[in-house]
């Protein structure tokens, strides 16, 4: 699951037990599919100490690529 879809739901309070409806949208699937083998084949070695050092601070690959693309960015000014 996605940072901003943690973000904007309530998902966090459920609890063990709790009936829930997740739809995965395919589209947003494909991309992170395919950053996620991109990043593999162009980090290689590299990529299990990247991941190494962002659980120490508590992150996840993921956190780092979604959030410079958060919806805030491209919500409409007016």
């Amino acid at each position: 699951m996605i940072p901003e879809t943690r973000r904007a739901t309530n998902l966090d309070a459920r609890t063990v037990g709790d009936r829930l409806n997740i739809e995965i949208e395919r589209g947003t699937q494909a991309i992170v599919d395919t950053v996620r083998d991109t990043l593999t084949e162009a980090l290689g070695n590299l990529k299990p100490r990247l991941e190494g050092l962002l659980a120490e601070k508590g992150l996840i690959l993921e956190d780092v690529l979604v959030r410079p693309l958060a919806l805030e960015q491209f919500r409409p000014t007016s």
